[in-house]
């Protein structure tokens, strides 16, 4: 039984991982994250590219790994979403992410399902909306140009019993 406390005591005080994650200290600008050493006074500075590409990632603390992850998988799927760069004339969008760029009129982006999953919400209702206005006005000004029918009152109907 004895031993069992000692044991228990010497967990505390000697944990497996050596290194903690420093929650004041996370700098988004420049993804470096810092550790503090257990037992010393002394902080680490890692990016992510390097926790995975070393052994360091076998003593950081597994709820600090797991931590880090989700915050790089935020910014990757941030990463994926397009959003408007630039307009342009009748209806023609620059759309960009982080790594491509896309050139399309608003009807092909409102008939392409999969790119509106991509697109930012904000932006696809801007889209939707915007190409909306165009068709209605192209509508309008096609009524409004075009000539009423005459009718023909020469035209005489038969009653057929």
């Amino acid at each position: 039984m004895p031993m069992r406390f000692l044991d228990a005591v010497k967990q505390i005080f000697n944990p497996k991982h050596i290194y903690t994650l420093d929650y004041n200290a996370i700098d988004n600008d420049t993804e470096i994250y810092t550790f503090k050493e257990y037992g010393t006074h002394s902080y680490v500075k890692k990016s992510y590219r390097q926790i995975l590409e070393t052994n360091f990632i076998y003593l950081i603390n597994p709820k600090d790994i797991l931590y880090i992850s989700k915050l790089e998988e935020k910014k990757a799927m941030f990463d994926d979403v397009y959003f408007i760069h630039e307009e342009r004339r009748k209806g023609v969008y620059k759309l960009s992410n982080a790594t491509d760029t896309l050139l399309l009129s608003g009807k092909e982006v409102i008939k392409n399902r999969e790119l509106i999953d991509k697109i930012d919400n904000n932006d696809v209702a801007k889209i939707a909306y915007l190409t909306g206005v165009h068709a209605g006005r192209k509508i309008s000004e096609m009524l409004s140009q075009k000539t009423p029918l005459k009718k023909k009152t020469d035209k005489s109907f038969k009653i057929i019993k």
